[in-house]
């Protein structure tokens, strides 16, 4: 994204402690940063985004001090970044993950320690995140897909599952998948019928749809693979 110049504005957040006070503030989208000790000020360096247009600065609460959401208030997802102050050298940088990549946060929101994102994909995608900052570190907790009317396929740590609807994410509980039909067989990846099947009744682990979401990648036990999305109840 190209930044342009479209108003004139200044927000600063002033944060004081240790004998110093820190400002961060918006000009033009380019955010600016001040470093006070005693009667001295000097502007100090801001770690720069260019995907991001910045016109508006928040301070996160308690356990987070001297943390700062910087975003486009007036975008629809209202996305931006976290930024804190590095105080060996001065200046304002943003907090990236455990890969040392800057996340998505998108209609932040802050619950105590976690982080909350929410970003719209496409007309009927959107990502939920959780997160916390640990070492000046975004540390994902988890990562919820919602695709139009079907179930929310979600990521924690390495394990990736089917949970219900519910609006609330802290809800939201893993489902399990009931085969209808007498007998139900496996697909592989490019979804041609193996030997492996299971029975009506039988009770399984979803995981995630395939990407036209006729089929739907399972665990059975050790067995792995699609099965037939109409052949299965989720509860």
């Amino acid at each position: 994204m190209i930044k342009r110049i479209l108003i004139f504005s200044i927000l600063y957040i002033p944060i004081c402690a240790f004998g110093y006070t820190i400002n961060l503030n918006v000009i033009d989208y380019d955010l600016k940063g001040n470093y006070c000790n005693d009667s001295n000020c000097v502007s100090i360096p801001v770690e720069d985004d260019i995907n991001i247009e910045v016109n508006n600065v928040i301070e996160l609460s308690s356990p987070y001090e001297n943390i700062f959401f910087a975003g486009n208030s007036v975008s629809a997802n209202n996305c931006g970044d976290l930024y804190y102050f590095d105080l060996k050298n001065k200046e304002f940088k943003i907090i990236k993950d455990s890969n040392d990549e800057i996340p998505s946060f998108c209609i932040f929101n802050q619950n105590g320690k976690e982080l909350l994102s929410r970003e719209r994909i496409s007309a009927s995608e959107y990502i939920e995140s959780i997160w916390e900052i640990i070492d000046n570190k975004l540390i994902l907790k988890t990562l919820d897909r919602l695709k139009g009317s079907h179930a929310i396929e979600r990521k924690e740590k390495d394990e990736v599952f089917l949970v219900n609807k519910d609006e609330d994410i802290h809800k939201r509980k893993k489902l399990k998948a009931k085969v209808l039909v007498n007998k139900s067989f496996f697909y592989d990846k490019s979804f041609n019928k193996r030997k492996a099947y299971v029975i009506k009744g039988d009770v399984l682990e979803p995981m995630k749809y395939s990407s036209n979401s006729d089929y739907m990648f399972v665990r059975y036990g050790e067995t792995f693979g699609f099965i037939k999305s109409n052949e299965l109840s989720l509860y």
